[in-house]
């Protein structure tokens, strides 16, 4: 090798696509990112006219003035607007101008609200219908909670079913003569019913469990019986397969998630909206029947609520299903992203600007570390975390890593993003499986922020990387915190001995295009799309040939 390898290094503000189909390609992701908002702004207004309206006109069955009642109606515009702006990543310009027009607006009704008598009801008004809802969006909200959300509505279903449970079996109890054992008894009953349906859940016959748990429920209806309700020892009896019954429900709720999910009908970021609004609807309807006050004896208004939320369910779905179906079996292009693990924010912050540009032409493989563990864990792991399974997840040989890669998903998803591919591996194994995809991948992302020469595992990458695969289908990312000096030493090294044959052996320019990743503006984001669409613009990456001798 007569010349060094160029470790080129660029800023934001310097890239620029070199031909038409980059920026064709770039406009096709934002157009695909313009369309998901779309039909969640228009399932947020179709929500928002049925259910501000249904309060409108409940209010109008009061006493209360019309001013009033049009300041309630704005108020609940705020949660509304809250969650569609802040869950869909808008840059901070439009949230700025969202706010401006809104606070404007609030303007115009506090000057229909001057007389004193009116804006003494504001402290009541504004906590009631826009700060509490809000509050409690702002918890839902978080992205690290999407991989986690099967579970929390199965919580929250758990609970629920519990309550019902209760109100119709039990007997009424007087809390201050309530004894302390009583309660006792029923967290003991409530843990030893889920430990006992997952028991049952790795048995291969349940029979003899199951009628088991009949006799005691049989034998806790003649308690019940024999000695009164009041005794409480036949309701402590039924509770043991009640509570096992409500888990199985929660469960078969669960794996009817699961199963959405791994359909692509049903995708997490999908599900986390319906959370937020879902936590709207009963919020409105728990106000709409304790504050009548304000919203009157409407015996339809929750009914009205119910409805707004079914109605947005079937406005975002219809529209996403439409979009998506111009898309289906189009397979997208193959990124495979390989990183320095550790520093969760910054992984999780890439992945954040991948979503909305790359993913909405192309699918992500990435090697699963405790970085990224949250972000890239499936329903199928959950499911086989839960049920105690989760070896099973995790590849040990090179056959399995076949296996897993030929299952990877490449399918456009219901968010109208392509799949980000976790791949489990135990330490005999993410070699292989790192060698493997680089030589199937379209184009290879090294994520070397906070590199050193310590990061072997990413010293390994970088090497075969260069010696393996066409650079041209190569992008790196450093900051401040990379020791570039190291970087390039590695790189030099690996191209120092690059085999005979490789696809970089005629290289006449060899050079890696770096991004210096300092700050994620919009600028940065344009920019790497750009690179990753340049590097997989050329066609798949080379697949290494045995050479014939002589």
């Amino acid at each position: 090798m007569t010349r060094d390898l160029v470790v080129r290094l660029m800023h934001p503000a310097d890239v620029r696509p070199d031909r038409a189909s980059i920026e064709d390609e770039a406009a096709i992701a934002s157009e695909m990112t313009l369309q998901f908002r779309r039909a969640h702004v228009a399932a947020a207004v179709v929500y928002s006219v049925i259910a501000n309206t249904a309060f409108f006109l409940a209010q109008r069955t009061t006493t209360m003035p019309l001013d009033v009642g049009l300041t309630i109606v704005f108020l609940l515009f705020a949660p509304e607007i809250f969650i569609t702006i802040w869950f869909f990543s808008y840059n901070l310009r439009m949230r700025l101008w969202v706010l401006l027009g809104y606070s404007l607006a609030g303007l115009f009704l506090a000057a229909l609200l001057a007389h004193q008598s009116r804006l003494k009801l504001m402290p009541i008004l504004f906590p009631m219908y826009a700060l509490y809802p809000i509050a409690g969006a702002l918890l839902l909200l978080v992205k690290r909670l999407q991989p986690l959300l099967i579970v929390l509505v199965a919580i929250l279903l758990f609970e629920t079913i519990g309550v019902v449970i209760l109100m119709l079996v039990a007997p009424p109890l007087n809390i201050n003569e309530a004894r302390p054992w009583v309660f006792a008894a029923g967290v003991a009953n409530l843990v030893l019913g889920v430990i006992i349906f997952g028991w049952l859940l790795r048995r291969r016959s349940i029979a003899g469990p199951i009628i088991a748990l009949a006799a005691v429920a049989g034998l806790g209806i003649t308690a019940d019986k024999l000695l009164g309700p009041d005794q409480l020892i036949g309701a402590i009896m039924l509770g043991l397969p009640l509570n096992t019954l409500q888990v199985f429900v929660v469960w078969l709720v669960f794996k009817g998630f699961v199963w959405l999910q791994d359909r692509n009908m049903l995708p997490a970021e999908v599900l986390h909206s319906h959370l937020c609004w879902g936590w709207l609807t009963c919020y409105l309807i728990i106000i709409a029947v304790n504050s009548t006050p304000f919203s009157g004896d409407a015996t339809w208004l929750p009914w009205s609520l119910a409805g707004a939320f079914l109605c947005y369910l079937a406005v975002l779905h219809t529209l996403l299903r439409r979009i998506r179906a111009k898309h289906i079996g189009k397979l997208g292009k193959r990124l495979l992203l390989l990183r320095v693990f550790g520093n969760a924010q910054k992984r999780e912050r890439l992945l954040d600007m991948l979503d909305d540009t790359w993913r909405r032409i192309g699918q992500v493989d990435l090697i699963t570390g405790t970085d990224l563990a949250m972000r890239g864990l499936a329903s199928i792991t959950l499911e086989a975390f839960l049920m105690r399974r989760l070896d099973g997840e995790f590849l040990k040989t090179s056959d399995e890593v076949d296996r897993r890669l030929e299952s990877l998903r490449c399918e456009i998803e219901g968010d109208l993003r392509f799949p980000v591919n976790s791949i489990n591996c135990y330490a005999n194994a993410w070699q292989s499986a790192v060698t493997k995809l680089a030589l199937s991948t379209d184009a290879v992302l090294l994520d070397l922020r906070g590199f050193t020469r310590n990061n072997e595992g990413c010293v390994f990458e970088l090497t075969y990387v260069v010696q393996h695969v066409a650079l041209r289908h190569c992008v790196m990312l450093v900051d401040q915190t990379t020791d570039i000096e190291c970087l390039r030493d590695v790189a030099q090294s690996a191209w120092a001995t690059i085999p005979l044959g490789c696809p970089n052996a005629q290289e006449r320019t060899p050079e890696i295009f770096t991004l210096k990743l300092e700050t994620m503006s919009r600028a940065t984001r344009r920019a790497l799309l750009f690179l990753l669409l340049r590097a997989s613009s050329t066609g798949a990456t080379y697949v290494e040939r045995e050479t014939a001798s002589g």
